[in-house]
């Protein structure tokens, strides 16, 4: 059975103190009308304990209201949620490069599964870290390629009629470099994926090393292609 708030018993209490003080007003006022006519000193004193009454009613009214807010239960301050990693911004619908970078964030999610998997096994943690710090740093590299090609397929429009072409070589030799490092980048996924399924106790993490290293030349080379650039 449900039993009301506290608050509620609260309320009820001052509404029975204010109509206890209305039916005490109201009998005063009868008793001194009554009294007025014969006792004219009795009408004063009669008058004095009403205005007792009426104030004393108002003071304890008070003194349960207030009592009945300081009880109110204090409500828990909502957490705050933690405000969700954004992700990468992808080039624009029309730029070639908006697909790859569509590819590699699949790929990202893919490989950060999998080595969270390798985490847990048998596997040199040095290993798992390497392929995860070149995976990374290809993935940024590959980004800021990216964009390069989003803003140069951009300015192709507003540039001279004869310089266009010169701009659309650039453009597509700088989409050769972003295939290759995400092919390298899948290769890696790939070997990951195949470390996990390994069945021996102690997996051999040599297609994962070797993957990582290719890798790392992949990204060193779009490295001094962004410096070059």
């Amino acid at each position: 059975m449900n039993r009301p708030p506290r608050r509620t018993y609260s309320r009820l209490a001052a509404a029975w103190i204010m109509w206890w003080s209305a039916w005490s007003i109201v009998s005063v006022i009868a008793t001194v009308s009554e009294v007025a006519g014969d006792f004219p000193d009795g009408a004063s004193i009669l008058v004095g304990i009403l205005l007792t009454i009426l104030t004393a009613s108002l003071a304890a009214a008070r003194v349960v209201m207030n009592r009945a807010g300081d009880r109110r239960p204090v409500q828990a301050a909502k957490p705050v949620r933690a405000l969700a990693a954004a992700a990468p911004r992808l080039p624009g619908k029309k730029s070639a490069a908006r697909e790859p970078m569509r590819r590699l964030a699949g790929a990202e999610t893919a490989l950060r599964d999998l080595l969270r998997q390798l985490g847990d096994a048998p596997v040199p943690r040095e290993v798992v870290d390497a392929a995860r710090r070149t995976a990374t740093e290809t993935a940024d590299r590959l980004r800021v390629l990216a964009a390069k090609v989003d803003a140069v397929e951009a300015a192709v429009a507003y540039s001279p009629a004869g310089q266009r072409a010169g701009l659309e070589d650039g453009t597509r030799s700088m989409l050769a470099h972003l295939e290759r490092g995400l092919d390298g980048y899948q290769e890696l996924v790939a070997a990951a994926g195949h470390l996990v399924l390994a069945d021996s106790a102690i997996p051999v993490p040599d297609g994962l090393v070797e993957a990582t290293d290719h890798l790392a030349g992949l990204a060193a080379a779009l490295r001094e292609l962004s410096n070059g650039q």
